[in-house]
């Protein structure tokens, strides 16, 4: 089920300052925030506690989107260890 949002939950969204742009199906979020909840969930945080910290936990956007969101951050920054080792085995076979 695809969540829509209303007029007044966009305005209430595009407040946050975890959130850029918001439309009726869809949310542009800020880089700060996604850097940093990234970071707070490597470390061990809960994705779920630091969204609802931000304001829009998953009462209003659904726990899937949280999900989805972090599995996007965590794919477009790599563990700065992985690209280290990355880098390094590279150096190896060369």
């Amino acid at each position: 089920m695809r969540i829509t949002f209303d007029e007044n939950t966009r305005s209430y969204l595009t407040g946050l300052r975890a959130v850029d742009r918001c439309g009726e199906t869809r949310i542009r979020w800020n880089h700060d925030f996604a850097e940093e909840t990234i970071r707070h969930v490597r470390a061990g945080g809960s994705p779920t506690r630091l969204f609802e910290q931000a304001g829009c936990g998953p009462k209003i956007i659904g726990r899937k989107r949280i999900e989805r969101c972090i599995a996007r951050w965590k794919a477009a920054w790599p563990e700065r260890n992985d690209v280290h080792e990355a880098m390094e085995e590279g150096k190896e076979k060369a």
